[in-house]
């Protein structure tokens, strides 16, 4: 009679992280054909002739291509990265942080180079939970769409010889990219006096 085959306890964690990364990677591959394909933004917001504000809100997976050893399926990156531990997620939140501030460079309508300050990223652990949160979504509720909250990230653009216009050097991993650019108008109101109509 043969002896029961024992699992040890390392077995049986590599054995249950198999198995939550497989059932994760079916939830997520049903939704990636049910759903809309996200998009990457970049919001352009000029405060004054020679300041400009840029916003990029992209996608977690194109955000973390450039940075990871071995670049795999949207859907595995998630995965991949939700499994990390603390610090090594830092660690490469940080490193893809060094990528954008030397990949991203804009140009002015003058052709004159424009200074970049002032970057601004939210915190890694507001990150990874929120991917966290995403996939145990789609664990719970495989047929839902849980709404996927882009990385968000600012900088100044700053040029003595002023900015009527400016041409963005993205990264190329970004594929297409959604641009919106405003003027802001800025008024004063009165509070006091009867309340004034604001004009679009």
């Amino acid at each position: 009679m043969s002896k029961p085959i024992e699992v040890s306890n390392i077995g049986r964690r590599q054995l249950g992280k198999v198995l939550t990364c497989s059932i994760l990677l079916f939830c997520l591959n049903r939704q990636a054909y049910s759903h809309e394909v996200e998009t990457n933004r970049m919001s352009l917001v000029q405060r004054d002739q020679a300041h400009v504000i840029a916003t990029f809100y992209i996608t977690t997976t194109d955000f973390f291509q450039p940075v990871l050893e071995n670049p795999n399926s949207a859907q595995m990156v998630l995965v991949q990265l939700a499994s990390m531990d603390d610090a090594f997620f830092e660690s490469i939140y940080l490193k893809a942080q060094s990528f954008y501030r030397n990949a991203i460079t804009f140009n002015s309508g003058t052709e004159q180079s424009v200074q970049l300050s002032n970057w601004r990223f939210i915190p890694w652990q507001s990150v990874k939970q929120s991917i966290q949160t995403r996939l145990a979504h789609q664990l719970v509720s495989p047929e839902s769409h849980a709404h996927a909250e882009p990385i968000q990230f600012s900088v100044h653009l700053t040029s003595k010889y002023g900015l009527p216009a400016v041409r963005p050097n993205l990264p190329t991993q970004w594929g297409r990219v959604l641009a919106v650019a405003s003027k802001p108008r800025q008024s004063w109101i009165d509070t006091s006096r009867s309340p004034e109509w604001i004009a679009f």
